[in-house]
């Protein structure tokens, strides 16, 4: 069943203020899912007198400081996101604004068409790199309150028994995956990237989530569990890596012990396969 089936969702206005999009980044390589992309920003003016012509809508957040706003985006198809991401810095965000610690970007990814074994497949895959993904995220977030890593949680207890009931399973909102917006938006959220003026650090993070979703929605879930219980028997960690993101997986593990950290992160996804004697899941 998919998730569209199970709940009922108001109809998404997408993005279509894009006329020539850039594709330097490639993005457009990318045919799922739809983005919502929102940046937390400090030191900035107030809300009335900042009003962007397209793509995103400005709030003030009161969880941020010295005038802290959040830059929320419309629904955006992959092909658009490098124009949207290019206006928001270039054009609308003040040079004077400040990125402090305080500060994350959150992506929102589309899963209303999944069926709940790919949003479970998601769920699974990401937790084989939720460490290496912290890192490059930032260290830092990893500690913070509101980006609590999944694997220091006890969600792989019934998340695919509530799957297989065609249940959006209960969610803490401050992790760093977030599937919480799952029955109100349709969509699971990704809270790890700290706050950042960068382009490049959004575009290189966006890659990973995009490369990530789209394997996990394209694997067989039977097929999956099997590969991540022969990854940690054999110890073949990059060949894990090298599947989900390609070559980008040499960047993401640049710096990294990476192969005692996928090591942890398996196990914690075999947790989340522990509940096999369900309904269609063989």
């Amino acid at each position: 069943m998919k998730l569209n089936e199970a709940v009922s969702f108001s109809k998404l206005n997408i993005n279509k203020s894009i006329t020539t999009p850039l594709d330097l980044q490639g993005f457009s390589q990318y045919k799922a899912p739809l983005v919502g992309i929102e940046v937390e920003v400090e030191n900035v003016a107030q809300v009335g007198n900042l009003r962007p012509a397209h793509s995103w809508r400005v709030e003030n957040d009161g969880s941020l400081r010295n005038g802290g706003v959040e830059y929320i985006s419309h629904p955006t198809e992959p092909k658009d996101v490098e124009s949207i991401i290019t206006y928001l810095y270039d054009d609308i965000i003040p040079k004077e604004a400040h990125f402090s610690p305080r500060t994350s970007v959150h992506v929102h990814m589309n899963c209303r068409n999944l069926t709940f074994k790919q949003i479970y497949n998601i769920v699974l895959t990401y937790q084989c790199f939720e460490d290496l993904l912290y890192d490059f995220a930032g260290s830092e977030r990893k500690k913070s309150i509101f980006c609590v890593p999944v694997g220091n949680t006890n969600y792989y207890l019934h998340l695919k028994e509530h799957l297989d009931q065609a249940d959006c399973p209960p969610w803490h909102k401050y992790t760093g995956l977030n599937l919480g917006p799952l029955r109100e938006y349709g969509t699971i959220e990704f809270r790890h990237l700290r706050g950042t003026r960068n382009k490049q650090t959004i575009y290189t993070w966006l890659h990973y989530l995009y490369t990530m979703y789209n394997f996990a929605i394209n694997i067989d879930t039977a097929e999956l569990e099997k590969l991540i219980k022969d990854v940690s028997f054999n110890h073949n960690f990059f060949d894990l890596g090298y599947k989900v993101f390609g070559n980008r997986f040499l960047e993401l593990v640049r710096n990294s012990v990476y192969q005692k950290k996928m090591r942890e992160d398996l196990a914690i996804s075999k947790l989340f396969m522990a509940e096999t004697q369900l309904k269609g899941w063989q």
